[in-house]
């Protein structure tokens, strides 16, 4: 089956980080965005969660006409301060701001740590993906509550594995022959 990395694209329902680097990005989805870890050249600092101030989203509007199988949410994060922070990545509602996470988290250690999470069904439904489902979630990431440490985030990102829908409008292109 075909699959696709999907990249944070623009701001999503949460916004709750502390600060970006280099500071003279004004967006946060940006410093996450990356193809590959590039560690300290460009993060956001999530703060422990009090509030929803520790989290963020990032919508991904690239992918849609498309059934995904599986998605692999990767997060690539570090300590930034205090005790070892821990987080947890998954999905927010791009309208109402629920989220849906997989239940485990991951403590931070001195030094960057890429991990992963597999989601094969809707994690709001827990039935099967559907077709242009993704189109309203964006990828998430949190610290969780009660934790005395903040986390640096360097990269978050999708791994989507698909299928194309059966008739779902999808024509195909039309074949352009040059002659003479």
């Amino acid at each position: 089956m075909p699959s696709l990395t999907v990249r944070p694209d623009e701001a999503g329902y949460y916004s709750g980080w502390t600060s970006l680097f280099p500071a003279t990005r004004a967006k946060g989805w940006t410093t996450v965005d990356d193809g590959s870890a590039n560690d300290d050249t460009d993060y956001l600092i999530l703060p422990r969660l009090v509030s929803p101030a520790g989290a963020a989203s990032f919508s991904f509007g690239s992918a849609s006409n498309i059934l995904p199988t599986q998605i692999v949410i990767t997060c690539r994060a570090k300590i930034e301060t205090g005790v070892a922070p821990e987080l947890r990545v998954g999905f927010a509602n791009k309208r109402t701001g629920d989220v849906a996470v997989d239940g485990t988290t991951e403590v931070m250690v001195s030094g960057y740590a890429t991990f992963a999470r597999t989601f094969t069904t809707n994690p709001f439904t827990s039935a099967a993906w559907a077709v242009d489902e993704m189109k309203n979630m964006e990828l998430y990431v949190s610290t969780v509550i009660g934790v005395l440490g903040t986390a640096r985030v360097t990269l978050l990102n999708a791994a989507v594995t698909y299928t194309l829908p059966t008739n779902y409008g999808i024509k195909p292109e039309p074949q352009v022959y040059q002659t003479g």
